[in-house]
């Protein structure tokens, strides 16, 4: 849930500047970005480890807030 509320709030900005599609993308990119970022981290952190498949989960989160981005994008009227 963590990740998909990044991906939101990378979206707003976002879209202010470039297309709304691609400010869905770069919103997911970025979410998923500092998700390998935090699991980097928490191998350096002692009691913690950080796992490719937490990274997975963590990009899931912001993937399904992308695709409602994108599917509410596709509903509105131009």
């Amino acid at each position: 849930a963590e990740y998909g509320l990044l991906c939101f709030l990378w979206w707003r900005p976002l879209k202010t500047v470039t297309n709304p599609r691609r400010a869905v993308l770069l919103a997911f990119v970025l979410a998923s970005a500092f998700a390998i970022t935090d699991e980097f981290h928490q191998t350096f952190v002692e009691g913690r480890h950080g796992t490719p498949v937490d990274w997975l989960i963590d990009s899931a989160g912001a993937g399904l807030v992308a695709v409602i981005l994108w599917r509410a994008r596709e509903r509105t009227p131009a």
